[in-house]
């Protein structure tokens, strides 16, 4: 059975499903934005002139280069990214951004749905939101439709931040209500595309139960948590404490990913003395005057390439993300990769990998008061986090990548019914430990 994947997302969790499938030849072709290929040989001549002239551009394309795909496998469609990227230069209002990006949704969604007609695409698989007209002809065509969910269901992440509304309402910014309106029109299309859809892929445990509560059948999800980069070898791991002791944030800087209750516990906190920082790494998305009150000891480093992320992991003394709603949480991955220490939410799908005490520590989401004492437990004990370190790197070994690509053909397979998909690898394991998260 050959898929024709299409999607405008070309980040990690999407690249892995498509390697997935090209690994049991089971790719017939992947419709994707800006990624860095090019079909024609003037293409390629100006991308590797850009190289020589613009090494920070080529760093960053790089990112979007797929290993081990064919070049004739990958259908990059340009247009609408590259317009939503021109109009971000230009400081176009967000409402501008956000237009373009659905344009491009739109348009690779009506490409795909015709180009299910050709006899050598058996199968189809989307991702949340951009690929209705597409599962719908693939349902007309008689053939297999496979939609992924990387976010919770709408419901789910409605309830969580409609409640930090109430209780801080400087966060719903006119901006905010009006993404908050053009959402109930996306979601409602996210809901028909789970309904058409043969299968429904979720990409952890937090996705799939609420999927499940929002009336999605459970026989038709199946979840396979998402892996993360090989750990750094035990060699590699810091043997002495960052100085100052050095608190990291990775993500949107967004009441949904709980930024504003970690500034807030930040705030309770009692750091002059100790000279301990909190670094922020990502865009900024909350309400200007949240950023304009700073706090002692927070540094805003913004968006940086995932290399400068990693060295800022293995130079810190812990990763908290205390995520309202969260799929996934690659950063908690990548943490863990790097022998980080990290504090989150059980709203998080990859709160799955922390074993409280031992690699990292569990908090209540939205509550600001249990994360400024965990926060000053870390303060007072650093030399337990650096012994924690070899743990974490430990978990972040046993579910890599690999594992997920063999379990994802698996699921699929077992599924679909077509053992042509199923991983020749000897892994059994589908999670973590051993089958724990398989189940929602």
């Amino acid at each position: 059975m050959r898929f024709l994947l299409a999607t405008a997302a070309h980040n990690e969790n999407v690249q892995q499903i498509v390697q997935a499938l090209q690994e049991a030849g089971a790719l017939a072709a992947y419709h994707t934005g800006g990624v860095d290929h090019y079909r024609s040989a003037w293409a390629r001549r100006l991308r590797e002139g850009l190289a020589l002239l613009a090494p920070a551009a080529d760093r960053n394309l790089r990112r979007r280069r797929m290993a081990g795909i064919p070049e004739s496998r990958i259908h990059p469609h340009r247009r609408w990214e590259a317009a939503r990227t021109l109009a971000g230069r230009l400081g176009l209002p967000p409402r501008c951004e956000d237009w373009l990006w659905e344009r491009g949704e739109h348009h690779l969604d009506r490409f795909a749905a015709r180009a299910l007609n050709d006899e050598g695409c058996e199968a189809f698989l989307g991702v949340e939101h951009g690929c209705l007209r597409a599962l719908i002809a693939a349902r007309r065509l008689g053939k297999p439709g496979v939609v992924a969910f990387l976010s919770p269901h709408h419901s789910a992440r409605r309830r969580s931040i409609e409640a930090e509304y109430a209780r801080w309402p400087e966060l719903l910014t006119p901006e905010v209500r009006r993404f908050s309106e053009l959402a109930r029109g996306r979601d409602a299309r996210r809901d028909d595309e789970a309904r058409v859809a043969d299968l429904v892929y979720a990409n952890s445990r937090v996705t799939a139960r609420s999927l499940i509560e929002a009336g999605i059948p459970e026989q038709k999800i199946i979840v396979v948590p998402l892996g993360g980069p090989a750990a750094i070898p035990d060699a590699s791991l810091p043997s002495a404490l960052p100085e100052p002791l050095r608190f990291v944030f990775a993500g949107s800087i967004s009441a949904g990913k709980g930024a504003h209750h970690l500034l807030e516990a930040w705030r309770r906190l009692d750091v002059g003395k100790s000279g301990a920082e909190l670094h922020l790494y990502g865009r900024w998305l909350l309400p200007r005057p949240w950023r304009a009150s700073a706090l002692y000891g927070v540094v805003h480093q913004g968006v940086v390439p995932r290399q400068e992320l990693a060295a800022a992991f293995r130079h810190a003394l812990v990763l908290v993300l205390p995520t309202l709603s969260d799929g996934w949480g690659s950063v908690v991955s990548e943490a863990l990769a790097n022998g980080l220490p990290v504090i989150t939410t059980a709203n998080a799908g990859a709160a799955d990998l922390i074993e409280d005490g031992r690699n990292g520590f569990m908090v209540p989401p939205a509550d600001p008061e249990a994360l400024a004492e965990r926060l000053a437990w870390c303060l007072h004990h650093p030399s337990d986090l650096l012994a924690m370190r070899r743990h974490a790197a430990a978990t972040a070994g046993r579910w890599t990548w690999v594992e997920f690509r063999e379990a994802f053909r698996r699921r699929l397979a077992d599924h679909l019914g077509e053992p042509s998909l199923a991983p020749s690898g000897a892994a059994t394991a589908l999670t973590p430990e051993a089958g724990r998260q398989d189940r929602p």
